[in-house]
């Protein structure tokens, strides 16, 4: 698992919501990185990465929701941003599931195979319509087949809504924003310091 960026530039002294801001566009750009990857639907590892990114930003902004809201005229946009980030953060980890969950099914579909195979102890091949579990089969194959036709429509949902996002310009758009209400922002009290 990649380690989060470090935050370039962070001082405690610093107004809290100047400090929002900056950990905030870290933690964009750190989902963004995995962008290019994002239309390769077998770029399984970039794809946890970029769920892992985008959980920290979720985090990020949902730590700071409380401040935005008291301090800022952003509460409702902030709260829906947060919400959009959200979202993609969930398509990534059902298509996280399903690339994990998948790939188990099928070693212990092995598993139930394996009685049906090779020789007995005297050398013999192994015959019988008994050997082999094949309810169990058909229901591993059925749960694999499913968790498959599942991902593939949550990897769609991911990519509509990251192209409507793109075209909405969300993502400079949340960088425009905590930045305009960290220079526009009612002085929130020193005790809320990062």
């Amino acid at each position: 698992m990649a380690k989060a960026k470090p935050i370039v530039g962070l001082d405690v002294n610093d107004p809290i919501l100047e400090c929002a801001s900056l950990i905030i566009e870290t933690r964009l750009g750190e989902m963004l990185n995995y962008e290019p990857f994002i239309e390769d639907v077998d770029r399984v590892y970039e794809l946890h990465q970029m769920r892992i990114a985008a959980k920290r930003l979720r985090y990020s902004m949902e730590i700071f929701q409380p401040l935005y809201a008291e301090y800022t005229g952003i509460s409702k946009q902030f709260e829906s941003a947060t919400d959009e980030v959200k979202a993609l953060q969930e398509h990534l980890g059902e298509i996280h599931d399903a690339d994990v969950l998948v790939p188990r099914l099928e070693e212990h579909l092995s598993r139930l195979l394996k009685p049906g195979h090779g020789h007995d102890d005297k050398g013999d091949l192994r015959t019988g319509v008994n050997l082999v579990d094949l309810d169990a089969c058909q229901g591993v194959l059925s749960l694999c087949s499913q968790l498959r036709k599942e991902r593939a429509s949550r990897y769609q949902l991911l990519l509509k809504d990251w192209s409507r996002l793109r075209k909405e310009e969300f993502f400079d758009g949340l960088v425009s924003m905590v930045r305009k209400a960290a220079e526009t922002a009612v002085t929130a009290p020193a005790e809320a310091a990062v």
